[in-house]
């Protein structure tokens, strides 16, 4: 039997410049722009491959990453959007028009999306990650750091080989949902002002063996009922709908005769509680199996549907924000502020699922334009050794609703990876890394940082 004591010694097993925590696309766009520059980088992941949302979520498609005709979110989600256009399994945003099959047959404001094939993705991005000599722990759960002072210093991770602690010059909260901060002590906001409650969890799943010309034939004799809400409205009288939504929202992927389906809703759901997570999961694989039933029932080109693949996890829009060195907020965000210290640039809408009821509330970017993202943004108030990217960065709610989805995530991730190995190979702490040296670094590798010109190259 091991005693209390053996159970407490945890080995040390190694020291890195840069340790990542989480693989989606914040992370591993922070862990290839920081082993790139020449810093030792783990990254780790707590599922089989990496991707995050985009695989083992199956967010689909890419949101918009452009501001007007001009691409903004570049870099590597641009070297990536390359890469799948090698193995056929993209669609180039250049190519996506505003209510297509591919934007959803939204009409505003969802143009320039990016639909991908989430299993080639992972080949792209395991490629990506082993030329850039990232070292990577799969199937591993950060559950603790540990700091020195105000000066974060390492994390303790569990997996098949039990506990382990690795040692950080630089640690990257790529969580998703800021647990670094929770596990250190660094203030962070969760949910709304009010009550505390978040926008409500979602599990994407795909749709395959549709009929894709009877679907686009009955949009366009029926333009109104692209979200085929008058059948959602029939069904849910028959008591054959989801009660938390009101129409369906589903994208044509790039295989034929799939699309990938957004319309799982459940409430209540607090992203950082194992127990609502277990809620949410249970309750998502329940709505599948009603809306597979609704699509076959209601929707022409659907009869033959069946369910292709339905993600390992369900997927959370909000948790944990943490509070930064500079919040961004709504004003920023519409107003298009630019700043000094500009990392990222970002277009796309105030997009806020009620937490409540079945609405959806819609803010766009001023057409043509974008906001830049400041660096403060990424360092948390009054901590030192620790950056945090995603969507857990220092903004507010509704700040967030803009920034939290995966276009965005990619360059903030890129520039939290950048900073933190500049720091590193010039010996400076995060908040004194010289702003003009990152953003010529950024733009050097492919990073929009200052908001373009229309109808002018980036």
């Amino acid at each position: 039997m091991t005693n209390v004591t053996e159970q407490l010694v945890v080995p040390h097993y190694d020291s890195y410049d840069v340790i990542v925590a989480g693989g989606g696309p914040a992370g591993l766009a922070a862990a290839i722009s920081s082993a790139r520059l020449g810093a030792r980088t783990l990254l780790i992941e707590k599922n089989g491959c990496l991707g995050g949302m985009a695989t083992s979520g199956l967010v689909h498609p890419f949101m918009p990453s452009y501001a007007g005709e001009q691409p903004i979110n570049k870099g590597i989600f641009w070297e990536i959007i390359s890469r799948l256009q090698k193995h056929n399994a993209v669609v180039h945003p250049d190519l996506t028009k505003m209510g297509t099959g591919y934007t959803g047959f939204v009409v505003w404001p969802h143009a320039h999306v990016t639909p991908f094939d989430a299993e080639i993705l992972k080949w792209v991005i395991q490629d990506l990650i082993e030329e850039s000599n990232v070292e990577v722990l799969l199937h591993s759960l950060v559950v603790d750091a540990t700091k020195e002072g105000t000066k974060a210093t390492g994390v303790y991770v569990e997996g098949k080989s039990g506990r382990m602690y690795f040692k950080g010059k630089v640690l990257i909260d790529a969580t998703g949902d800021g647990d670094l901060a929770k596990f250190l002590g660094i203030p962070y906001k969760l949910g709304n002002d009010v009550d505390g409650s978040m926008q409500p969890a979602t599990i994407f799943f795909r749709l395959a063996g549709i009929d894709r010309k009877k679907i686009d034939a009955y949009i366009a004799e029926n333009p109104e009922e692209r979200h085929f809400k008058s059948f959602a409205a029939k069904a849910a009288k028959e008591g054959k709908f989801i009660p938390s939504k009101h129409d369906v929202l589903f994208f044509y992927t790039p295989r034929e005769g799939e699309m990938a389906i957004n319309t799982t809703r459940v409430h209540g759901i607090n992203g950082t509680d194992v127990f609502d997570l277990t809620k949410a999961e249970f309750e998502s694989r329940k709505q599948i199996k009603i809306l597979l039933e609704f699509f076959r029932t209601y929707v022409p080109g659907c009869e033959h549907a069946y369910v292709s693949s339905t993600a390992p996890e369900v997927g959370i829009r909000e948790s944990r924000r943490i509070v930064g060195e500079y919040t961004l907020t709504k004003e920023d965000v519409l107003e298009v502020h630019q700043f000094e210290d500009n990392i990222a640039q970002c277009a796309y809408m105030i997009d806020i699922h009620d937490r409540k009821s079945t609405k959806l509330f819609y803010t766009p970017v001023p057409e043509g334009h974008s906001y830049g993202v400041p660096y403060r943004c990424l360092i948390p108030k009054g901590f030192d050794g620790i950056l945090f990217a995603g969507r857990c960065i220092s903004a507010t709610q509704e700040a967030q609703g803009s920034v939290r989805v995966m276009p965005p995530a990619f360059s903030l991730g890129q520039a939290a990876g950048t900073a933190a190995a500049l720091s590193v190979l010039y010996s400076t702490t995060l908040r004194d890394v010289d702003i003009p040296h990152l953003q010529e670094t950024l733009v050097t590798n492919g990073q929009v940082i200052h908001e373009p010109k229309q109808n002018q190259e980036v």
